[in-house]
């Protein structure tokens, strides 16, 4: 695919053409974006719209996942211990909200799901992160959170 090629139609984003009320939200602001432009709105407000990948038909959400580790990637040097703990909540809630609907997840789907268990397990190993970043939940919830991660599995190759 050409940089800033766009494949994705209405009802690859909005299976209800904008019936559903969060899918139309996820229309307006997604349809027509490539995958930078859809960096650009993480960059603006990444809980927002991240929220809105959940309401996505599946063709929609693998290729914006493609945005969401662009913007992880591209920002994972400026995050803060506790950036990434909200990071995690926000995405979580994401990957429940479409676990039931994903048959085969792809390499976003799974570069992600490791980045973010290796980033809070890198939190808890480092005693440092906890005074850089008081800000941080107690150990026992960021723990609870990677268990919670886990059940999005990884393949052996990550």
């Amino acid at each position: 695919m050409e940089k800033g090629e766009y494949p994705l139609s209405r009802l690859d984003i909005s299976p209800s053409n904008g019936l559903d009320l969060d899918e139309r939200s996820a229309l307006e602001h997604f349809f027509g974006k490539n995958q930078e432009d859809a960096v650009a709105l993480f960059e603006e407000n990444f809980g927002y719209y991240a929220e809105e990948l959940t309401y996505m038909g599946n063709k929609a959400f693998f290729y914006y996942l493609g945005s969401v580790k662009s913007y992880l990637k591209r920002n994972e040097d400026q995050f803060e211990p506790s950036d990434y703990e909200e990071i995690a909540y926000d995405l979580l809630g994401v990957f429940q909200g479409k676990k039931e609907k994903i048959q085969e997840p792809n390499e976003y789907y799974h570069w992600i799901v490791s980045f973010v268990i290796n980033h809070l397990n890198k939190i808890i190993s480092d005693d440092n992160s906890w005074v850089v970043s008081p800000g941080l939940t107690s150990e026992k919830k960021l723990r609870s959170l990677i268990r919670r991660w886990g059940e999005f599995g990884l393949p052996h190759s990550c």
